[in-house]
């Protein structure tokens, strides 16, 4: 029983020295385990602080995550103009990953048509594309448009590279609202090819209506049968206003409650086109009526259908993207016993804010970057027109299109001998809308040269009793 005892004793001491040896070395691994993560914890932190001024001393990256933004931007164009706005548009995501940029386009007539339906049921784009000569004034008579000159004024958009000219054509009775992407005014392209299978010199820059009329003329006179010398320019939208205007008038009176022009001068505009009408020069009512609204791709010119076409300067060489004929431009014809020769007036295609954007500071930062970024610029290449910044212009000087080229040299040329520039009236594409209806009816043989002015002043009237 004692030895019993004893083998207990020894088994217990042996167990106890065991349990005190294993508890001593858990202690061990416990302390190290502890220590090594207090010195962890050490060099972390100063590793965190050493990375937290790392990053303060590199600038932006320190700076908070910036809130992602989405910018709704709209303009008017072709599937050709989109893809160039998309270009630009896609290096602005990259370069500014928070901002989102949803694209809603449209052809010209169609987009300003839903553009006043979105502005009618408040829900308008943030950035737009606005015509300022024709709906410019419009536009800021409802109330709209946000005012661009405080922030012309922070330094938000950037205007000390600009040419004078082109930036004032955004201003509205004394108030900037659209910063311009690039001026045009209405020209004649013109197939090269045509001309000279015809025999017919291209006219020089000094002619005027006398001698436009002989000019295309002539050139009917020797086209094939089915083919036209010309667009009928009572359907040209800027055509009545470059005629009145060189008769030293407007469409409308500043404030847009009066007519600026007289029956006598609507009759001698009618008169113009419809003898050359009369004598096979222009295309025929029919073919006006259904190629009026549609794209470059499928104008008239474009088809084969008229050796020469009435649009703008700027959209001359988007014509050559759809057809292999070389294209030249020629100016619009003089008025010899007008008050002005010329009567072109400066068209900015420029980007407007709407009023109730709840993205203003950022639409801001999209149109300042697009018309003062070189890179920006080299991409779009004067596709409205001449851009307004200085160093945009220079940039692009060995990349143009020729027909730019030729263009630019025309645009010079006419701001020498046309009045200034005038923001049409509000009530102006009303006015304009109905010369081209009652054209429409001459060209139809509707109605007479007289009783078209008569219907025409009579619908003038009405629309300035429902402003």
């Amino acid at each position: 029983m004692a030895e019993f005892r004893y083998i207990f004793f020894v088994k217990e001491e042996l167990n106890l020295k065991r349990t005190r040896k294993w508890a001593a070395l858990l202690v061990a691994v416990l302390m190290f385990i502890l220590t090594a993560c207090g010195g962890s914890s050490k060099n972390e932190s100063a590793s965190s602080n050493n990375s937290s001024n790392n990053k303060s001393s590199q600038g932006s990256s320190s700076q908070p995550e910036q809130q992602q933004v989405t910018l709704r931007v709209a303009w008017w164009g072709n599937e050709s103009r989109a893809k160039i706005y998309n270009e630009i548009f896609d290096l602005y995501e990259q370069l500014n990953p928070h901002v989102k940029i949803v694209r809603e386009t449209a052809n010209y007539n169609d987009y300003y048509t839903k553009l006043a339906a979105q502005f009618a049921g408040s829900n308008p784009p943030d950035l737009l594309g606005m015509h300022m000569l024709n709906y410019g004034g419009d536009y800021v008579a409802r109330g709209v448009l946000e005012p661009l000159d405080p922030y012309i004024e922070s330094g938000a958009i950037q205007t000390a590279d600009w040419d004078t000219a082109i930036l004032e054509s955004g201003r509205v009775d004394g108030t900037m609202y659209g910063i311009s992407k690039g001026v045009t005014f209405t020209s004649i392209v013109v197939n090269k090819k045509m001309l000279a299978e015809a025999g017919v010199s291209l006219p020089d820059h000094t002619m005027n209506y006398e001698e436009y009329a002989q000019f295309v003329r002539e050139l009917q006179s020797k086209l094939p049968e089915g083919v036209y010398a010309s667009s009928d320019g009572i359907q040209w939208e800027h055509a009545i206003d470059t005629w009145v205007r060189q008769k030293g008038k407007n469409l409308m009176s500043p404030d847009g409650s009066q007519i600026g022009f007289t029956k006598e001068d609507l009759k001698a505009f009618y008169q113009y086109w419809y003898e050359l009408a009369q004598d096979g020069v222009v295309t025929p009512a029919a073919i006006t009526a259904e190629y009026k609204n549609q794209p470059q791709e499928n104008s008239t010119l474009v088809k084969g259908i008229t050796a020469t076409l009435i649009t703008n300067l700027n959209q001359a060489k988007i014509y050559t993207n759809y057809m292999e004929d070389e294209l030249d431009v020629i100016r619009w014809p003089l008025m010899a016993d007008g008050v002005y020769k010329g009567g072109e007036n400066l068209q900015s295609s420029a980007w407007s804010i709407s009023k109730t954007s709840k993205n203003k500071e950022e639409a801001v930062k999209l149109l300042n970057w697009f018309v003062n970024d070189v890179e920006a610029g080299k991409i779009f290449k004067a596709e409205l027109g001449i851009p307004g910044n200085l160093k945009v212009q220079e940039a692009l000087k060995d990349i143009l299109h020729p027909l730019d080229v030729k263009g630019f040299e025309l645009q010079a040329e006419a701001s020498k001998d046309a009045p200034s520039v005038m923001v049409r009236a509000p009530g102006s594409p009303q006015v304009i809308q109905a010369v081209f209806s009652f054209g429409e009816q001459i060209a139809f043989g509707r109605m007479s040269v007289d009783e078209a002015v008569e219907g025409a002043f009579a619908e003038f009237e009405r629309i300035l009793q429902t402003r």
